[in-house]
């Protein structure tokens, strides 16, 4: 595997896709790790913005606002897509699509992270957000299956 590879995860949830791409957009302030922030707060605020050009902020207790991205894709309930730049720069983002897949009663999602031959630093933001993304996609799994 090469530092430029996109990072993908594949994971199934027992929900319709509806709920599934509800509970990433509009419920991410319950299921995100609390210690994934840009503010370094333990409980800020998170929100995607649900159309074309939205934003996906954090924002903290004192009222300040850290932009991690901006929608490029809305298509509810089957696909999402934004520029990702908590850890780098809006010129110089990731690229994250998601997929949601209804899959007999429950939803397929897949993850893919790209965009990593935008930087030359030897896979280090990639290695970080795999490890971010990993931990992210278990939170959420782990909140849709307590009923979320």
């Amino acid at each position: 595997m090469s530092t430029l590879d996109p990072l993908i995860y594949t994971f199934t949830v027992a929900c319709e896709p509806e709920h599934a791409f509800e509970t990433w957009t509009n419920r991410i302030d319950r299921w995100w790790p609390k210690n994934h922030s840009l503010s370094g707060e333990r409980n800020p605020s998170i929100a995607i913005e649900g159309r074309v050009g939205g934003r996906i902020v954090e924002r903290a207790s004192d009222g300040v606002e850290y932009e991690w991205g901006r929608i490029t894709t809305w298509e509810p309930p089957n696909k999402l897509a934004y520029t990702w730049y908590a850890g780098s720069t809006p010129d110089k983002p990731t690229d994250v699509e998601l997929t949601f897949s209804e899959d007999g009663g429950k939803t397929t999602v897949r993850l893919v992270s790209s965009g990593w031959e935008r930087f030359d630093d030897g896979g280090r933001l990639r290695d970080g957000n795999d490890q971010g993304w990993g931990a992210a996609v278990a939170a959420y799994g782990d909140f849709l299956a307590v009923g979320g």
